[in-house]
C-alpha cells in the first residue's frame, strides 16, 4: 500500500552565490560527507555559507537545516513563519 507504509518525498536544495560574496543555502538536504565535500568546493571558490533558509517547517527540511547550521556555525539560520 504505497503511501500508507512508505512515502517517497523528493528533497531539493538550492545554493545561491551572493553578489557580495558567500553562499546562501535554501532548503538544506542531509549534510552527508558527500554533501559537505561539494559545499566545501563551492566555499573555496565563492566564500563561506552566510545564510541558511528553512523554507517551511516540513520535517524533511527542518532536521537538515538544523544539522547544517550546527556545522556552519557562522551562517545565519532563517526560518519561514
Amino acid at each position: 500500500v504505497q503511501g500508507a507504509i512508505f512515502v517517497h518525498i523528493p528533497v531539493r536544495c538550492i545554493i545561491v552565490r551572493l553578489s557580495f560574496g558567500g553562499l546562501l543555502v535554501y532548503g538544506a538536504v542531509a549534510p552527508t560527507k558527500e554533501c559537505l565535500s561539494l559545499l566545501a568546493s563551492l566555499e573555496k571558490e565563492y566564500g563561506q555559507v552566510k545564510h541558511i533558509i528553512l523554507p517551511s517547517t516540513a520535517t524533511e527540511h527542518k532536521l537538515y537545516a538544523i544539522q547544517l547550521a550546527q556545522k556552519k556555525t557562522k551562517a545565519l539560520l532563517w526560518i519561514a513563519p
